[in-house]
């Protein structure tokens, strides 16, 4: 497959981008129905995903016959991406998921836990770096929103001290 252009080359890019998604905030939503999507070039916009404890990733969010899109300094984070497009190395596309912890981790290629997000901030205060020492005891919804709760709390209340 070869893309529209060069992902590296800047000016080349700018100037076959697509108005309608680049530099957009598409968080949380579908684009199972854009049906004039193919072909385009996209920057700087953001298609990633939240997810809970339970939810598979990555989540399919572009239409499955869309075809040579060129991503470039996109968040597809949790994004399933359909096959014949590009996404050039300046975009992330991580899974991460939220484990019994209540805190949000990064998955390996297996969707197993390998890192904390935020881990050097959160070790530094004391919290469980280590995937193997999730606890395995699944909580009740109510347990887990809790437990986010207080890990957002706890987060951003030492963002604040900054």
């Amino acid at each position: 497959m070869n893309p529209p252009c060069n992902p590296n080359d800047r000016k080349a890019v700018l100037a076959l981008k697509n108005d309608k998604y680049s530099f957009k905030d598409y968080t949380n939503q579908s684009l199972l129905d854009a049906v004039d999507i193919s072909g385009a070039v996209i920057i700087g916009s953001c298609f990633s995903q939240s997810v809970g404890l339970k939810d598979k990733v990555p989540i399919l969010v572009f239409p499955k016959d869309m075809r040579l899109v060129l991503f470039v300094e996109c968040n597809l984070d949790n994004v399933e991406m359909p096959p014949g497009n590009m996404v050039a190395d300046s975009c992330s596309m991580n899974l991460i998921q939220p484990q019994n912890d209540g805190l949000d981790w990064l998955l390996d290629k297996n969707k197993k836990p390998k890192e904390l997000r935020g881990r050097r901030r959160l070790y530094s205060r004391g919290h469980n770096i280590n995937p193997d020492r999730i606890t395995k005891k699944v909580p009740s919804e109510k347990e887990f929103f809790d437990l986010r709760r207080r890990a957002k709390t706890y987060i951003m209340d030492n963002i604040n001290e900054r």
